[in-house]
């Protein structure tokens, strides 16, 4: 389903990290059993170790994103005593300090997780990362449910055609 999309989603999360100026823009996407979520695409990557990130719904970022359907923000990374470094496997893989993820809901239904984050340790996400994040999702949601985006004739990317 997403690799017929990938060139705009890949357009995607490069327009979100130039938009947010942040360092790692990512595209999360339920498996097709709905059984376990990857980590599909990104901008920004220092490795490919993300594409190796298996999680299981309600683990990880993009876990607890797809399970409570809400944007999910970390804005400092500390791993305490005990706590299950599998919760922040992607910052790690990309030594992130500070992440947001944001719902992709595609058919209706929520699907995946659209993440930017920054590697500066004093780099908070503000409002308007946010901003640039929810946009972004809504329109690789778009996207992937073949709504075109606008900017053929116009050169704007950013606004999804009716």
């Amino acid at each position: 389903m997403l690799t017929r999309h990938a060139s705009s989603i890949r357009a995607e999360l490069a327009a979100l990290r130039e938009a947010a100026g942040c360092d790692f823009a990512a595209l999360a996407w339920k498996d097709s059993n709905g059984y376990a979520v990857r980590w599909r695409f990104a901008s920004g990557e220092t490795n490919d170790r993300y594409t190796r990130i298996v999680l299981q719904p309600g683990q990880g970022i993009a876990g607890t994103v797809l399970r409570t359907e809400r944007p999910y923000l970390v804005n400092t990374l500390e791993l305490r005593s005990g706590e299950d470094p599998r919760q922040y496997a992607i910052m790690l893989a990309e030594q992130l300090q500070s992440a947001a993820g944001h719902p992709v809901t595609a058919g209706g239904a929520v699907r995946g997780v659209a993440l930017l984050g920054f590697r500066e340790s004093n780099r908070r996400i503000e409002e308007p990362e946010l901003a640039a994040l929810r946009d972004a999702a809504a329109r690789i949601g778009a996207a992937i449910d073949g709504a075109a985006i606008d900017g053929a004739a116009s050169g704007d990317r950013r606004r999804i055609a009716p």
